[in-house]
Protein backbone atom coordinates (compact mmCIF):
# COMPACT_ATOMS: atom_id res chain seq x y z
CA UNK A 1 0.00 0.00 0.00
CA UNK A 2 1.46 3.37 -1.03
CA UNK A 3 2.68 5.61 1.87
CA UNK A 4 1.68 8.89 0.48
CA UNK A 5 -1.96 9.71 -0.13
CA UNK A 6 -1.86 13.44 -0.84
CA UNK A 7 1.21 15.94 -2.53
CA UNK A 8 1.44 19.45 -0.93
CA UNK A 9 3.43 21.92 -3.57
CA UNK A 10 1.97 25.18 -2.17
CA UNK A 11 3.91 25.66 0.80
CA UNK A 12 7.20 26.99 -0.58
CA UNK A 13 5.45 29.68 -2.72
CA UNK A 14 3.57 31.20 -0.21
CA UNK A 15 7.03 30.74 1.85
CA UNK A 16 8.64 33.23 -0.09
CA UNK A 17 5.92 35.11 -1.02
CA UNK A 18 5.77 36.31 2.87
CA UNK A 19 9.79 36.98 2.89
CA UNK A 20 9.33 39.05 0.07
CA UNK A 21 6.09 41.37 2.23
CA UNK A 22 8.81 41.29 5.10
CA UNK A 23 11.20 43.00 3.48
CA UNK A 24 8.98 45.79 2.71
CA UNK A 25 7.29 45.96 5.90
CA UNK A 26 10.45 46.69 7.86
CA UNK A 27 11.81 49.19 5.20
CA UNK A 28 8.35 50.96 6.24
CA UNK A 29 8.80 50.88 9.99
CA UNK A 30 12.83 51.40 10.63
CA UNK A 31 11.96 54.32 8.30
CA UNK A 32 8.46 55.43 10.86
CA UNK A 33 10.73 54.45 13.87
CA UNK A 34 13.80 56.52 12.61
CA UNK A 35 12.18 59.95 12.82
CA UNK A 36 12.21 62.42 15.50
CA UNK A 37 8.83 63.10 17.28
CA UNK A 38 8.12 66.43 18.64
CA UNK A 39 5.92 69.07 17.95
CA UNK A 40 6.43 69.86 14.44
CA UNK A 41 6.26 65.99 13.53
CA UNK A 42 3.82 64.70 15.65
CA UNK A 43 1.13 65.28 12.58
CA UNK A 44 3.30 63.33 9.85
CA UNK A 45 3.81 60.52 12.63
CA UNK A 46 0.33 59.70 13.55
CA UNK A 47 -0.32 60.05 9.69
CA UNK A 48 2.34 57.51 9.23
CA UNK A 49 0.98 55.46 11.75
CA UNK A 50 -2.19 55.44 10.38
CA UNK A 51 -0.92 54.30 7.08
CA UNK A 52 0.92 51.01 8.90
CA UNK A 53 -2.26 50.11 10.47
CA UNK A 54 -4.35 50.51 7.03
CA UNK A 55 -1.38 47.96 5.08
CA UNK A 56 -1.71 45.95 8.30
CA UNK A 57 -5.66 45.67 8.11
CA UNK A 58 -5.07 45.09 4.22
CA UNK A 59 -2.75 42.20 4.98
CA UNK A 60 -5.13 40.48 7.73
CA UNK A 61 -7.69 40.04 5.57
CA UNK A 62 -5.47 38.34 2.94
CA UNK A 63 -4.44 36.09 5.47
CA UNK A 64 -7.66 35.26 6.28
CA UNK A 65 -8.42 34.53 2.47
CA UNK A 66 -5.36 32.37 2.36
CA UNK A 67 -6.24 30.53 5.35
CA UNK A 68 -9.45 29.58 3.52
CA UNK A 69 -7.78 28.83 0.47
CA UNK A 70 -5.63 26.20 2.52
CA UNK A 71 -8.11 24.94 5.03
CA UNK A 72 -11.07 24.31 2.59
CA UNK A 73 -9.33 21.35 0.43
CA UNK A 74 -7.98 19.30 3.93
CA UNK A 75 -11.77 20.01 5.52
CA UNK A 76 -12.91 17.74 2.25
CA UNK A 77 -9.36 15.38 2.50
CA UNK A 78 -10.79 14.67 6.04
CA UNK A 79 -14.27 13.97 5.43
CA UNK A 80 -13.32 11.79 2.41
CA UNK A 81 -10.80 10.22 4.74
CA UNK A 82 -13.34 9.14 6.57
CA UNK A 83 -15.37 7.76 4.38
CA UNK A 84 -12.36 5.75 2.32
CA UNK A 85 -10.80 4.76 5.99
CA UNK A 86 -12.12 5.37 9.17
CA UNK A 87 -15.02 4.02 8.64
CA UNK A 88 -14.26 0.65 7.26
CA UNK A 89 -11.24 -1.05 9.59
CA UNK A 90 -13.92 0.26 12.93
CA UNK A 91 -16.92 -1.79 10.90
CA UNK A 92 -14.37 -4.61 10.21
CA UNK A 93 -12.93 -4.74 13.82
CA UNK A 94 -16.42 -4.50 15.03
CA UNK A 95 -17.61 -7.90 13.32
CA UNK A 96 -14.66 -9.54 14.23
CA UNK A 97 -14.40 -8.41 18.25
CA UNK A 98 -17.74 -9.90 18.43
CA UNK A 99 -17.42 -13.43 16.39
CA UNK A 100 -14.16 -13.01 18.77
CA UNK A 101 -16.01 -13.51 21.75
CA UNK A 102 -18.83 -15.69 21.00
CA UNK A 103 -16.36 -18.14 20.79
CA UNK A 104 -14.65 -16.99 23.85
CA UNK A 105 -17.95 -17.25 25.83
CA UNK A 106 -18.91 -20.67 24.89
CA UNK A 107 -14.68 -21.66 25.70
CA UNK A 108 -15.94 -19.95 29.27
CA UNK A 109 -18.92 -21.79 29.72
CA UNK A 110 -17.88 -25.07 28.67
CA UNK A 111 -15.09 -24.53 31.34
CA UNK A 112 -17.58 -23.10 33.80
CA UNK A 113 -19.61 -26.04 33.42
CA UNK A 114 -17.42 -28.79 34.00
CA UNK A 115 -15.78 -27.05 36.98
CA UNK A 116 -18.93 -26.59 38.60
CA UNK A 117 -19.71 -30.21 38.18
CA UNK A 118 -16.39 -30.87 39.79
CA UNK A 119 -17.10 -28.46 42.68
CA UNK A 120 -20.83 -30.17 43.65
CA UNK A 121 -19.35 -33.56 43.63
CA UNK A 122 -16.31 -32.68 45.85
CA UNK A 123 -18.33 -30.68 47.71
CA UNK A 124 -21.24 -33.33 48.57
CA UNK A 125 -18.40 -35.94 49.13
CA UNK A 126 -17.09 -33.34 52.43
CA UNK A 127 -20.76 -32.99 53.74
CA UNK A 128 -21.06 -28.95 52.71
CA UNK A 129 -24.08 -27.85 51.40
CA UNK A 130 -24.64 -23.81 52.49
CA UNK A 131 -22.16 -22.74 49.96
CA UNK A 132 -23.18 -22.84 46.44
CA UNK A 133 -21.13 -22.43 43.71
CA UNK A 134 -22.05 -19.16 42.89
CA UNK A 135 -20.81 -17.73 46.15
CA UNK A 136 -17.39 -19.89 46.11
CA UNK A 137 -16.00 -16.84 44.46
CA UNK A 138 -14.03 -18.97 41.42
CA UNK A 139 -13.86 -16.82 38.55
CA UNK A 140 -13.65 -18.25 35.25
CA UNK A 141 -11.03 -16.53 32.42
CA UNK A 142 -9.63 -17.86 29.16
CA UNK A 143 -6.21 -17.81 30.77
CA UNK A 144 -6.83 -20.27 33.55
CA UNK A 145 -7.27 -23.87 32.89
CA UNK A 146 -9.55 -26.52 34.45
CA UNK A 147 -7.12 -27.83 35.84
CA UNK A 148 -6.24 -24.81 37.94
CA UNK A 149 -9.56 -23.71 38.96
CA UNK A 150 -10.32 -27.40 40.26
CA UNK A 151 -7.30 -26.77 42.59
CA UNK A 152 -8.83 -23.71 43.75
CA UNK A 153 -12.10 -25.17 44.02
CA UNK A 154 -10.91 -28.12 45.92
CA UNK A 155 -8.39 -25.50 48.17
CA UNK A 156 -11.75 -23.59 49.21
CA UNK A 157 -14.04 -26.41 50.32
CA UNK A 158 -11.21 -27.78 51.90
CA UNK A 159 -10.69 -24.67 53.96
CA UNK A 160 -13.98 -24.68 54.72
CA UNK A 161 -14.03 -28.14 55.84
CA UNK A 162 -10.57 -27.42 58.44
CA UNK A 163 -12.67 -24.23 59.94
CA UNK A 164 -16.12 -26.53 60.45
CA UNK A 165 -13.53 -29.02 62.77
CA UNK A 166 -12.14 -25.53 64.12
CA UNK A 167 -15.80 -24.86 65.29
CA UNK A 168 -16.42 -28.11 66.79
CA UNK A 169 -13.45 -27.49 69.19
CA UNK A 170 -15.32 -24.80 70.98
CA UNK A 171 -17.01 -25.01 73.42
CA UNK A 172 -20.21 -27.46 73.51
CA UNK A 173 -23.05 -24.60 74.14
CA UNK A 174 -21.37 -22.17 71.51
CA UNK A 175 -21.36 -24.55 68.68
CA UNK A 176 -24.38 -24.74 67.25
CA UNK A 177 -25.46 -20.77 67.70
CA UNK A 178 -21.44 -20.96 65.53
CA UNK A 179 -22.36 -22.63 63.09
CA UNK A 180 -25.92 -20.70 62.40
CA UNK A 181 -23.22 -17.53 62.31
CA UNK A 182 -20.46 -19.33 60.27
CA UNK A 183 -23.37 -20.71 57.66
CA UNK A 184 -24.53 -16.81 57.00
CA UNK A 185 -20.87 -15.09 56.63
CA UNK A 186 -18.56 -18.22 55.96
CA UNK A 187 -15.79 -16.34 58.13
CA UNK A 188 -15.02 -18.48 61.33
CA UNK A 189 -12.98 -15.52 62.87
CA UNK A 190 -15.97 -13.32 63.15
CA UNK A 191 -18.77 -16.13 63.57
CA UNK A 192 -16.63 -17.03 66.98
CA UNK A 193 -16.15 -13.63 68.19
CA UNK A 194 -19.36 -12.73 67.46
CA UNK A 195 -21.29 -15.68 69.20
CA UNK A 196 -18.14 -14.98 72.31
CA UNK A 197 -19.46 -11.37 72.12
CA UNK A 198 -23.42 -12.10 71.93
CA UNK A 199 -22.43 -14.36 75.61
CA UNK A 200 -20.48 -12.01 77.28
CA UNK A 201 -23.34 -9.09 77.00
CA UNK A 202 -25.98 -11.06 77.69
CA UNK A 203 -23.55 -12.13 81.17
CA UNK A 204 -23.33 -8.48 81.58
CA UNK A 205 -26.85 -8.02 81.15
CA UNK A 206 -27.70 -10.46 84.02
CA UNK A 207 -24.85 -9.00 86.25
CA UNK A 208 -26.50 -5.70 85.30
CA UNK A 209 -29.93 -6.86 86.59
CA UNK A 210 -28.15 -8.65 89.53
CA UNK A 211 -26.96 -4.82 90.46
CA UNK A 212 -30.15 -3.21 89.90
CA UNK A 213 -32.18 -5.91 91.75
CA UNK A 214 -29.68 -5.81 94.87
CA UNK A 215 -29.21 -1.64 94.42
CA UNK A 216 -33.36 -1.69 94.72
CA UNK A 217 -33.26 -4.00 98.02
CA UNK A 218 -30.75 -1.49 99.62
CA UNK A 219 -32.97 1.10 98.70
CA UNK A 220 -36.00 -0.40 99.20
CA UNK A 221 -34.57 -0.98 103.30
CA UNK A 222 -33.47 2.81 103.64
CA UNK A 223 -37.03 3.47 102.44
CA UNK A 224 -38.44 1.41 104.93
CA UNK A 225 -36.27 2.86 107.36
CA UNK A 226 -37.37 5.97 106.75
CA UNK A 227 -40.97 5.33 106.78
CA UNK A 228 -40.78 3.45 110.28
CA UNK A 229 -39.41 6.47 111.17
CA UNK A 230 -42.04 8.35 110.17
CA UNK A 231 -44.71 6.22 110.98
CA UNK A 232 -43.57 5.94 114.60
CA UNK A 233 -42.02 9.12 115.30
CA UNK A 234 -44.49 9.98 118.25
CA UNK A 235 -42.70 6.69 120.24
CA UNK A 236 -39.75 6.54 122.09
CA UNK A 237 -37.16 4.31 121.22
CA UNK A 238 -33.98 4.73 123.74
CA UNK A 239 -30.70 3.43 122.96
CA UNK A 240 -27.14 4.53 125.14
CA UNK A 241 -24.51 5.32 122.30
CA UNK A 242 -21.02 7.12 122.90
CA UNK A 243 -20.29 9.55 120.55
CA UNK A 244 -16.01 9.21 119.41
CA UNK A 245 -15.46 12.74 118.00
CA UNK A 246 -17.36 16.21 117.50
CA UNK A 247 -16.64 18.85 115.20
CA UNK A 248 -17.64 22.26 114.39
CA UNK A 249 -17.55 24.15 110.83
CA UNK A 250 -15.37 26.33 109.82
CA UNK A 251 -15.53 28.04 106.94
CA UNK A 252 -14.93 25.00 104.27
CA UNK A 253 -13.60 23.19 106.70
CA UNK A 254 -14.03 21.68 109.93
CA UNK A 255 -12.40 21.77 113.26
CA UNK A 256 -12.84 18.86 116.41
CA UNK A 257 -14.02 20.34 119.43
CA UNK A 258 -15.24 18.77 122.90
CA UNK A 259 -18.28 21.15 123.21
CA UNK A 260 -20.86 23.04 121.18
CA UNK A 261 -23.50 25.93 121.39
CA UNK A 262 -27.28 25.86 120.48
CA UNK A 263 -27.01 27.40 116.91
CA UNK A 264 -23.78 25.48 115.74
CA UNK A 265 -23.88 22.50 113.11
CA UNK A 266 -21.68 20.14 114.26
CA UNK A 267 -20.32 16.45 113.24
CA UNK A 268 -19.82 13.01 115.63
CA UNK A 269 -18.98 9.89 114.74
CA UNK A 270 -19.19 6.72 117.17
CA UNK A 271 -23.19 6.45 116.82
CA UNK A 272 -23.88 3.72 115.40
CA UNK A 273 -27.69 2.51 113.28
CA UNK A 274 -28.72 6.59 113.56
CA UNK A 275 -31.15 7.32 111.12
CA UNK A 276 -32.88 10.27 109.94
CA UNK A 277 -35.23 11.41 112.76
CA UNK A 278 -33.27 10.12 115.76
CA UNK A 279 -32.72 12.70 118.04
CA UNK A 280 -29.03 13.00 120.05
CA UNK A 281 -29.51 13.29 123.78
CA UNK A 282 -27.35 14.26 127.11
CA UNK A 283 -28.38 10.86 129.55
CA UNK A 284 -29.67 12.93 132.09
CA UNK A 285 -31.94 15.13 129.70
CA UNK A 286 -33.77 12.59 127.64
CA UNK A 287 -36.19 15.30 125.18
CA UNK A 288 -36.53 13.77 121.60
CA UNK A 289 -37.99 16.12 118.92
CA UNK A 290 -41.13 15.08 117.29
CA UNK A 291 -40.28 14.23 113.89
CA UNK A 292 -40.70 16.65 110.93
CA UNK A 293 -43.22 14.92 107.95
CA UNK A 294 -41.68 15.78 104.96
CA UNK A 295 -43.53 16.40 102.12
CA UNK A 296 -44.49 14.30 99.26
CA UNK A 297 -42.68 15.42 95.82
CA UNK A 298 -44.54 17.38 93.52
CA UNK A 299 -42.08 17.24 90.47
CA UNK A 300 -40.56 14.90 87.98
CA UNK A 301 -37.98 15.33 85.52
CA UNK A 302 -36.33 11.84 83.49
CA UNK A 303 -32.59 11.48 83.86
CA UNK A 304 -31.24 9.57 81.08
CA UNK A 305 -28.05 8.70 79.36
CA UNK A 306 -26.71 11.24 77.55
CA UNK A 307 -26.99 10.35 73.49
CA UNK A 308 -26.13 13.42 71.67
CA UNK A 309 -23.37 13.15 69.10
CA UNK A 310 -20.70 14.90 71.32
CA UNK A 311 -21.53 12.34 74.09
CA UNK A 312 -19.16 10.75 76.36
CA UNK A 313 -15.84 14.04 75.18
CA UNK A 314 -16.35 16.24 78.38
CA UNK A 315 -17.71 13.28 81.30
CA UNK A 316 -16.24 11.04 83.27
CA UNK A 317 -19.16 8.91 84.03
CA UNK A 318 -21.31 8.10 81.58
CA UNK A 319 -22.63 4.98 81.82
CA UNK A 320 -26.82 4.50 82.92
CA UNK A 321 -25.25 2.01 85.85
CA UNK A 322 -23.14 4.96 87.11
CA UNK A 323 -26.35 6.93 86.54
CA UNK A 324 -28.63 4.64 88.32
CA UNK A 325 -26.14 4.20 91.00
CA UNK A 326 -25.81 7.61 91.87
CA UNK A 327 -29.42 8.75 91.70
CA UNK A 328 -30.22 5.95 94.13
CA UNK A 329 -26.98 6.54 96.15
CA UNK A 330 -28.84 10.38 96.49
CA UNK A 331 -31.60 9.09 97.87
CA UNK A 332 -30.39 7.39 100.82
CA UNK A 333 -29.53 11.20 102.08
CA UNK A 334 -32.44 13.16 100.82
CA UNK A 335 -35.59 11.44 101.97
CA UNK A 336 -37.78 13.80 99.67
CA UNK A 337 -36.28 12.36 96.91
CA UNK A 338 -37.81 9.64 94.95
CA UNK A 339 -36.34 7.36 92.12
CA UNK A 340 -37.92 5.07 89.45
CA UNK A 341 -36.67 3.05 86.73
CA UNK A 342 -38.68 3.49 83.88
CA UNK A 343 -39.55 1.02 80.41
CA UNK A 344 -35.88 2.11 79.35
CA UNK A 345 -32.66 0.79 80.61
CA UNK A 346 -31.28 4.44 80.20
CA UNK A 347 -33.20 6.62 81.78
CA UNK A 348 -34.92 7.17 85.07
CA UNK A 349 -37.42 9.11 87.08
CA UNK A 350 -36.60 11.44 89.21
CA UNK A 351 -39.18 13.22 91.55
CA UNK A 352 -38.35 15.61 94.21
CA UNK A 353 -40.28 18.66 96.21
CA UNK A 354 -39.26 21.40 93.80
CA UNK A 355 -36.95 22.82 90.86
CA UNK A 356 -34.49 24.27 92.82
CA UNK A 357 -34.01 20.64 94.62
CA UNK A 358 -33.67 18.76 91.34
CA UNK A 359 -31.54 21.95 89.80
CA UNK A 360 -29.07 21.49 92.81
CA UNK A 361 -29.25 17.49 92.12
CA UNK A 362 -27.94 18.50 88.27
CA UNK A 363 -25.18 21.09 89.30
CA UNK A 364 -23.78 18.89 91.87
CA UNK A 365 -23.76 15.94 89.57
CA UNK A 366 -22.02 17.84 87.01
CA UNK A 367 -19.42 19.32 89.15
CA UNK A 368 -18.62 14.94 89.97
CA UNK A 369 -17.80 14.54 86.77
CA UNK A 370 -21.19 12.88 85.40
CA UNK A 371 -22.73 13.55 81.57
CA UNK A 372 -26.33 12.82 81.04
CA UNK A 373 -29.37 14.30 80.25
CA UNK A 374 -32.66 15.95 81.56
CA UNK A 375 -36.24 16.16 80.16
CA UNK A 376 -38.10 19.40 81.23
CA UNK A 377 -39.92 19.69 84.73
CA UNK A 378 -43.07 17.51 85.36
CA UNK A 379 -45.76 18.26 87.61
CA UNK A 380 -47.07 15.11 89.81
CA UNK A 381 -51.22 15.69 89.65
CA UNK A 382 -53.48 13.58 91.48
CA UNK A 383 -57.18 12.70 90.91
CA UNK A 384 -59.16 13.54 94.17
CA UNK A 385 -63.27 12.76 94.10
CA UNK A 386 -62.85 12.20 90.00
CA UNK A 387 -61.20 15.49 89.36
CA UNK A 388 -57.57 16.35 88.26
CA UNK A 389 -55.33 18.09 90.96
CA UNK A 390 -52.38 19.96 91.32
CA UNK A 391 -49.77 20.57 94.24
CA UNK A 392 -50.31 24.31 95.64
CA UNK A 393 -46.94 26.17 97.18
CA UNK A 394 -47.29 28.57 99.84
CA UNK A 395 -45.25 31.04 98.61
CA UNK A 396 -43.61 33.99 100.59
CA UNK A 397 -41.52 36.66 99.12
CA UNK A 398 -40.32 39.71 100.80
CA UNK A 399 -39.21 42.92 98.61
CA UNK A 400 -38.91 46.15 98.39
CA UNK A 401 -41.92 48.28 98.52
CA UNK A 402 -41.20 49.89 95.26
CA UNK A 403 -41.37 46.09 93.54
CA UNK A 404 -44.07 44.98 95.33
CA UNK A 405 -46.59 45.57 91.99
CA UNK A 406 -44.17 43.66 89.57
CA UNK A 407 -44.00 40.52 91.27
CA UNK A 408 -48.04 40.59 91.81
CA UNK A 409 -48.69 41.17 88.13
CA UNK A 410 -46.14 38.32 87.68
CA UNK A 411 -47.07 35.97 89.89
CA UNK A 412 -50.74 36.48 88.40
CA UNK A 413 -49.86 35.52 85.59
CA UNK A 414 -48.68 32.35 87.15
CA UNK A 415 -52.52 31.92 88.34
CA UNK A 416 -51.03 32.69 92.00
CA UNK A 417 -53.77 33.91 94.56
CA UNK A 418 -53.02 36.78 96.65
CA UNK A 419 -53.31 35.56 100.25
CA UNK A 420 -51.89 38.20 102.76
CA UNK A 421 -49.75 41.08 102.67
CA UNK A 422 -48.21 42.88 105.48
CA UNK A 423 -45.71 45.89 105.56
CA UNK A 424 -42.63 45.37 107.31
CA UNK A 425 -40.59 48.92 107.55
CA UNK A 426 -40.05 50.09 103.97
CA UNK A 427 -39.98 46.37 102.67
CA UNK A 428 -43.67 44.27 101.92
CA UNK A 429 -44.21 40.53 102.96
CA UNK A 430 -46.68 39.14 100.46
CA UNK A 431 -48.30 35.66 101.00
CA UNK A 432 -49.32 33.74 97.72
CA UNK A 433 -51.12 30.41 97.14
CA UNK A 434 -49.53 29.17 93.41
CA UNK A 435 -49.63 25.87 91.42
CA UNK A 436 -46.29 24.18 91.86
CA UNK A 437 -45.78 24.87 88.32
CA UNK A 438 -46.57 28.24 88.52
CA UNK A 439 -42.94 28.74 90.12
CA UNK A 440 -40.82 27.00 86.93
CA UNK A 441 -38.47 29.31 85.88
CA UNK A 442 -39.56 32.18 88.04
CA UNK A 443 -36.69 32.84 90.51
CA UNK A 444 -34.57 34.83 87.28
CA UNK A 445 -37.66 37.21 86.43
CA UNK A 446 -37.88 37.52 90.83
CA UNK A 447 -34.72 38.39 91.08
CA UNK A 448 -34.71 41.03 87.74
CA UNK A 449 -37.75 42.53 89.54
CA UNK A 450 -36.77 42.71 92.83
CA UNK A 451 -33.45 44.35 91.42
CA UNK A 452 -31.76 41.09 93.45
CA UNK A 453 -33.24 42.27 96.56
CA UNK A 454 -35.89 39.93 97.31
CA UNK A 455 -36.23 36.91 99.49
CA UNK A 456 -38.21 34.02 98.15
CA UNK A 457 -39.52 30.61 100.09
CA UNK A 458 -42.14 28.18 99.43
CA UNK A 459 -43.70 25.02 101.19
CA UNK A 460 -46.35 22.81 99.90
CA UNK A 461 -49.58 23.49 100.83
CA UNK A 462 -52.54 20.88 100.07
CA UNK A 463 -53.46 19.85 96.41
CA UNK A 464 -56.60 21.80 94.31
CA UNK A 465 -58.04 21.22 91.34
CA UNK A 466 -56.37 22.29 88.36
CA UNK A 467 -56.45 25.54 87.52
CA UNK A 468 -56.09 25.71 83.59
CA UNK A 469 -52.89 26.54 81.61
CA UNK A 470 -50.42 28.79 82.31
CA UNK A 471 -48.55 30.79 79.54
CA UNK A 472 -44.89 29.80 79.28
CA UNK A 473 -43.05 30.28 76.01
CA UNK A 474 -43.84 32.07 73.26
CA UNK A 475 -41.44 31.49 71.17
CA UNK A 476 -39.95 28.86 68.97
CA UNK A 477 -35.89 27.25 68.84
CA UNK A 478 -33.24 28.36 66.75
CA UNK A 479 -31.70 24.67 65.60
CA UNK A 480 -28.89 23.81 64.11
CA UNK A 481 -29.29 22.12 60.82
CA UNK A 482 -25.18 20.68 60.54
CA UNK A 483 -22.48 19.56 62.85
CA UNK A 484 -19.73 21.35 63.25
CA UNK A 485 -17.88 24.64 64.58
CA UNK A 486 -19.92 27.49 64.71
CA UNK A 487 -19.12 30.08 61.86
CA UNK A 488 -19.64 34.12 61.95
CA UNK A 489 -20.92 34.00 58.82
CA UNK A 490 -23.45 31.64 59.55
CA UNK A 491 -24.63 33.11 62.70
CA UNK A 492 -24.84 36.35 61.41
CA UNK A 493 -27.47 35.51 59.29
CA UNK A 494 -29.43 33.46 61.58
CA UNK A 495 -28.98 36.22 64.06
CA UNK A 496 -31.69 38.17 61.85
CA UNK A 497 -34.45 35.54 62.95
CA UNK A 498 -33.75 35.40 66.60
CA UNK A 499 -31.68 35.90 69.62
CA UNK A 500 -28.61 33.45 69.84
CA UNK A 501 -27.32 31.78 72.94
CA UNK A 502 -24.01 30.75 70.96
CA UNK A 503 -20.99 32.85 69.37
CA UNK A 504 -18.59 32.15 66.98
CA UNK A 505 -15.82 28.70 67.25
CA UNK A 506 -18.91 26.71 69.47
CA UNK A 507 -19.36 23.07 68.51
CA UNK A 508 -22.60 22.83 67.36
CA UNK A 509 -24.12 19.45 66.12
CA UNK A 510 -27.64 18.73 64.20
CA UNK A 511 -30.84 19.36 66.33
CA UNK A 512 -28.90 21.25 68.73
CA UNK A 513 -30.59 24.79 70.03
CA UNK A 514 -28.59 27.38 69.48
CA UNK A 515 -31.22 30.73 70.27
CA UNK A 516 -34.63 31.47 70.45
CA UNK A 517 -36.59 32.82 67.57
CA UNK A 518 -38.56 35.83 66.79
CA UNK A 519 -42.02 34.12 66.24
CA UNK A 520 -43.78 31.16 67.59
CA UNK A 521 -42.18 28.34 65.58
CA UNK A 522 -39.19 26.64 65.32
CA UNK A 523 -36.95 27.82 62.58
CA UNK A 524 -33.99 25.71 61.23
CA UNK A 525 -30.56 27.37 60.28
CA UNK A 526 -26.87 26.63 59.64
CA UNK A 527 -24.63 27.92 62.11
CA UNK A 528 -21.80 25.95 60.55
CA UNK A 529 -22.40 27.96 56.49
CA UNK A 530 -19.64 29.36 55.27
CA UNK A 531 -19.13 32.42 52.88
CA UNK A 532 -18.18 31.09 49.41
CA UNK A 533 -15.14 32.12 47.83
CA UNK A 534 -15.09 32.91 44.00
CA UNK A 535 -12.31 34.83 40.91
CA UNK A 536 -14.34 37.71 41.83
CA UNK A 537 -15.32 37.98 45.37
CA UNK A 538 -12.65 37.76 48.10
CA UNK A 539 -13.00 36.85 51.56
CA UNK A 540 -12.19 40.77 52.15
CA UNK A 541 -14.59 42.31 49.79
CA UNK A 542 -17.68 42.28 52.09
CA UNK A 543 -17.72 44.50 55.18
CA UNK A 544 -16.68 43.30 58.52
CA UNK A 545 -19.45 40.87 60.07
CA UNK A 546 -20.52 42.03 63.60
CA UNK A 547 -22.03 39.53 65.40
CA UNK A 548 -24.76 40.43 68.66
CA UNK A 549 -23.03 39.37 71.86
CA UNK A 550 -25.16 36.01 72.31
CA UNK A 551 -27.11 35.72 75.44
CA UNK A 552 -25.63 32.95 78.05
CA UNK A 553 -28.64 30.76 79.72
CA UNK A 554 -27.51 29.17 83.35
CA UNK A 555 -29.25 25.88 84.63
CA UNK A 556 -32.51 27.42 85.64
CA UNK A 557 -33.05 29.23 82.68
CA UNK A 558 -32.40 26.13 80.41
CA UNK A 559 -34.83 24.79 82.56
CA UNK A 560 -37.44 27.07 82.02
CA UNK A 561 -36.95 27.43 78.24
CA UNK A 562 -37.26 23.61 77.31
CA UNK A 563 -40.03 22.77 75.38
CA UNK A 564 -41.95 19.08 75.63
CA UNK A 565 -40.23 17.80 72.80
CA UNK A 566 -36.66 19.32 74.19
CA UNK A 567 -33.89 18.09 76.11
CA UNK A 568 -30.76 19.83 78.25
CA UNK A 569 -27.31 18.14 77.97
CA UNK A 570 -25.34 18.15 80.75
CA UNK A 571 -21.93 17.60 81.17
CA UNK A 572 -19.23 18.77 83.69
CA UNK A 573 -17.88 21.87 81.01
CA UNK A 574 -21.36 22.24 79.07
CA UNK A 575 -25.27 23.04 78.80
CA UNK A 576 -26.90 22.45 75.63
CA UNK A 577 -30.20 22.25 75.10
CA UNK A 578 -31.46 19.78 72.25
CA UNK A 579 -34.56 18.42 70.94
CA UNK A 580 -35.11 14.96 71.60
CA UNK A 581 -35.19 13.87 68.14
CA UNK A 582 -31.99 15.55 66.37
CA UNK A 583 -33.04 14.91 62.68
CA UNK A 584 -35.30 17.48 61.13
CA UNK A 585 -37.08 15.60 58.55
CA UNK A 586 -37.70 12.43 61.30
CA UNK A 587 -39.09 15.38 63.99
CA UNK A 588 -41.29 16.50 61.40
CA UNK A 589 -42.32 12.88 60.44
CA UNK A 590 -42.97 12.74 64.26
CA UNK A 591 -44.93 16.17 64.12
CA UNK A 592 -47.13 14.83 61.39
CA UNK A 593 -47.80 11.67 63.17
CA UNK A 594 -49.21 13.55 66.33
CA UNK A 595 -51.62 15.49 64.24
Amino acid sequence: MDGQIITIKQLPIIEERLQLIKAEIDAKTQHVLALDCNDATVKAIKSLRADLNKDFSDLEEKRKEVKRAVMSPYERFEEVYTECVTNIYKQTDAILKGRIAIVENAIKANKDKEVKAYYDEYAESLGIDFVPYKKSGITVTLSASAKKLKEQAAAYLDRIADELKLIATQPQDLQPEILVEYKRTVNVAYSIQTVIERKKAIEEEAERARQQAEQQTIYEAAEARVDEAVESYGEEHQEKAKAVSLYEFEGLGKKPVTESTAGNIIAMSGIPDITIGDTVCAPGAVEPLPFVKISAPTLEMTFSVNDSPYAGREGKFVTSRQLRDRLYRETLKDVSLKVSDTDRDSAFNVAGRGEMSLSILIETMRREGYEFQVSPPRVLYKEIDGKKCEPIERLVVDVPGDCVGSVIEKLGQRKGDLVEMTPVGDRMKVEFLIPARGLFGYRNDFLTDTKGEGIMASVFDSYAPYKGDISRRGMGSLISTETGDSITYGLFNAQERGTLFIGAGVPVYEGMIIGVANRGEDIVVNACRKKQLTNTRASGSDDALRLVPPRQMSLEQCLEFLADDELLEVTPKSLRMRKAILNHEQRMKSLKGKK
